[in-house]
């Protein structure tokens, strides 16, 4: 397996109203069909690093390379749109947009075909009935449960059918039952896509889920002893 993402060195500062060195020299690899968790206590950087991972926000120094290309040397926005998929607690979908526009989003900005029949439709479909959305897909996003915009999120990830899946406490104000399936779904992300999957969570079974995990403390990834937890049930294909 080929590493999809590198980071080398990476560091974060903020300079104002005083200066605080969150980041102080993270370095870790990603393959492909492998993932990891990112866990720690509030306020240690944890999704400021994912953002710079996701090329979102710039690193005070470091290099990054996505599918062995040079962050620096590289327009940020197409590498993201090419290779990278984000699921956000927060979900960042757009309410008054139907279910099947927002699993589309990704494709209209990579400027490809949308039209009922285009491969990304297609493929938006076939993704909402994977995450067990099939009936949904009129419906405005606001009209749904936690729960469902959560899997529209997902789904709307894998939509350009990214390299590299980055998540940000996805199940964080979800339920039990629901954060369960959220998390097999990612799971089957890595083991029947093959996607890299990259977690930041304070969730320790989901943490478990994953072949490796990370503590952020004071700026610097500790690894940690790995207790995996078995997922179930599979049907992301």
């Amino acid at each position: 397996m080929g590493n999809v993402l590198s980071a080398k060195n990476i560091r974060k500062s903020f300079l104002s109203p005083t200066k605080v060195d969150v980041l102080k020299g993270v370095d870790f690899e990603l393959a492909s069909g492998e993932s990891i968790a990112i866990m720690g206590a509030s306020g240690e950087g944890k999704s400021t690093l994912l953002h710079i991972l996701g090329t979102l926000e710039e690193p005070t120094s470091g290099e990054l390379y996505i599918a062995q290309k040079s962050v620096a040397k590289h327009p940020p926005p197409l590498l993201r749109n090419q290779h990278i998929g984000f699921v956000f607690q927060g979900f960042h979908l757009l309410e008054s947009y139907t279910v099947l526009q927002n699993v589309l989003m990704p494709a209209l900005i990579a400027k490809q075909p949308t039209h009922a029949g285009s491969k990304a439709h297609a493929r938006a479909c076939s993704l909402l009935e994977q995450v067990g959305l099939e009936k949904r897909i009129t419906f405005q996003t606001k009209l749904l449960s936690g729960g469902e915009k959560q899997r529209v999120a997902l789904a709307r990830a894998l939509c350009n059918d990214p390299d590299i899946l980055l998540t940000d406490e996805p199940s964080g104000n979800l339920d039990h039952d629901t954060s369960s399936q959220i998390h097999r779904l990612l799971m089957e992300s890595v083991n029947q896509m093959g996607k890299a999957l990259i977690v930041v969570t304070h969730d320790p079974a989901l943490a478990r889920l994953c072949q490796k995990q990370y503590a952020l403390v004071d700026g610097v990834l500790i690894p940690q002893a790995v207790h995996k937890e078995k997922s179930n049930g599979s049907h992301l294909s």
